[in-house]
Protein backbone atom coordinates (compact mmCIF):
# COMPACT_ATOMS: atom_id res chain seq x y z
CA UNK A 1 0.00 0.00 0.00
CA UNK A 2 1.28 3.14 -0.93
CA UNK A 3 2.09 5.96 1.82
CA UNK A 4 2.19 9.66 1.59
CA UNK A 5 3.78 12.61 3.55
CA UNK A 6 1.94 15.92 3.45
CA UNK A 7 2.93 19.61 3.75
CA UNK A 8 0.78 22.65 4.49
CA UNK A 9 1.74 25.94 3.33
CA UNK A 10 0.30 28.97 4.80
CA UNK A 11 0.78 32.40 2.85
CA UNK A 12 -0.39 35.43 4.22
CA UNK A 13 -1.43 39.00 2.18
CA UNK A 14 -2.79 42.04 3.55
CA UNK A 15 -6.56 43.39 2.13
CA UNK A 16 -5.98 45.84 -0.47
CA UNK A 17 -1.83 45.51 -0.69
CA UNK A 18 0.50 44.28 -3.46
CA UNK A 19 0.74 43.97 -7.05
CA UNK A 20 -1.88 41.15 -7.94
CA UNK A 21 0.56 40.22 -10.56
CA UNK A 22 3.35 40.21 -7.98
CA UNK A 23 1.44 38.08 -6.35
CA UNK A 24 0.50 35.03 -9.05
CA UNK A 25 4.27 34.91 -10.26
CA UNK A 26 5.46 34.67 -6.66
CA UNK A 27 2.92 31.75 -6.53
CA UNK A 28 3.49 30.56 -9.32
CA UNK A 29 7.19 30.62 -8.85
CA UNK A 30 6.61 28.81 -4.96
CA UNK A 31 4.70 26.17 -6.45
CA UNK A 32 7.14 25.41 -9.21
CA UNK A 33 10.04 24.50 -6.39
CA UNK A 34 7.37 22.54 -4.49
CA UNK A 35 6.89 20.41 -7.82
CA UNK A 36 10.12 20.17 -8.65
CA UNK A 37 10.72 18.68 -5.04
CA UNK A 38 7.63 15.91 -5.92
CA UNK A 39 5.41 17.48 -4.22
CA UNK A 40 1.90 18.04 -5.40
CA UNK A 41 -0.95 20.13 -5.03
CA UNK A 42 -4.04 18.82 -3.54
CA UNK A 43 -6.17 21.46 -2.33
CA UNK A 44 -6.59 25.41 -1.17
CA UNK A 45 -8.07 26.65 1.92
CA UNK A 46 -9.32 30.07 2.63
CA UNK A 47 -8.68 31.32 5.99
CA UNK A 48 -9.19 35.08 6.58
CA UNK A 49 -10.14 37.93 9.38
CA UNK A 50 -10.98 41.64 9.02
CA UNK A 51 -7.22 42.03 8.40
CA UNK A 52 -5.54 39.13 6.08
CA UNK A 53 -6.32 36.43 3.89
CA UNK A 54 -4.57 33.29 4.04
CA UNK A 55 -4.99 31.01 1.52
CA UNK A 56 -3.50 27.44 3.16
CA UNK A 57 -2.04 25.08 0.28
CA UNK A 58 -1.97 21.41 1.07
CA UNK A 59 0.30 19.28 -0.70
CA UNK A 60 1.52 15.44 -1.06
CA UNK A 61 4.25 13.30 -2.44
CA UNK A 62 4.58 9.66 -1.91
CA UNK A 63 6.80 8.61 1.18
CA UNK A 64 9.94 7.40 0.56
CA UNK A 65 10.03 3.24 0.73
CA UNK A 66 12.20 1.78 3.67
CA UNK A 67 13.34 -1.95 3.67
Amino acid sequence: MRKWEYKSVTSCYLNGTGNLSELAESLEQQLNDYGRQGWELIHIAGLHNHYAKSPVLVFKRPLAETA
